[in-house]
């Protein structure tokens, strides 16, 4: 734990990767703080891009970007926790240089990421979810919500995956109208990636709301009401 100026004791909370493929090392890092941050009392997050030792090469091999979604997937984990995060970034293609956009991505306009200057942590930045391992087809570009950021969705990425009913042993004619368990269903369900998708998650800028007195929000527009 650590000790504050104030005499009390935050809880440091670890996230250390468990899961079998670079997808599911991403989505492993979206949900790493669901039931742990928001029941401590005083916590902080700290994470590091260390991998599993038979997924190293593979994650490697998808190059900076496939690096930096995950760091950015677990900031937005760790929104629960009251005293933020610390990542280290040492194992990361390009290090902590690339991070600060101390490094640039190759002059020849090659697909050799590894080097590509970092937009995360801006706040200010966009978040993406990269098709990796696929060839980029299509775009969605998808504009949150009042006072949100484009970052709150990469915890929820499932927002943006097909549901694998097939894998999961359902279908649309399981319902039987009782909605009993639909709750524990949504928790059973299997999703994965679009193919070649890339999702784009831009974020507001601050701005004088009218609902809330003039003060500065991320929002598209103004608000007249709330």
């Amino acid at each position: 734990g650590l000790f504050v100026s104030d005499g009390h004791i935050v809880l440091e909370v670890s996230r250390e990767a468990a899961a079998e493929s670079p997808q599911a090392l991403l989505d492993e890092a979206s949900h790493a703080g669901e039931g742990i941050d928001g029941e401590l009392p005083l916590s902080c997050v700290r994470f590091e891009l260390a991998l599993p030792g038979q997924l190293d090469s593979v994650c490697h091999g998808l190059g900076g970007r496939w690096f930096e979604e995950l760091a950015a997937r677990h900031e937005s984990a760790a929104g629960w926790s009251s005293h933020g995060w610390f990542a280290c970034l040492d194992r990361a293609p390009g290090g902590i240089e690339a991070c600060l956009g101390l490094s640039t991505c190759s002059a020849n306009g090659s697909n050799n990421n590894s080097m590509c200057r970092w937009t995360w942590p801006d706040p200010e930045a966009d978040r993406v979810f990269w098709p990796h391992g696929t060839q980029h087809t299509v775009t969605l570009v998808y504009l949150h919500g009042y006072t949100c950021d484009g970052g709150s969705y990469l915890c929820c990425p499932e927002y943006f995956y097909w549901e694998d009913k097939e894998k999961h042993g359902g279908s649309d004619d399981d319902d039987d109208g009782d909605g009993e368990d639909d709750e524990d269903e949504d928790d059973d369900a299997s999703y994965n990636s679009y193919p070649g998708l890339k999702v784009v998650l831009p974020t507001a800028p601050r701005r004088p709301i009218t609902c809330s007195g003039g003060e500065r929000i991320r929002g598209w527009y103004d608000y007249l009401t709330d």
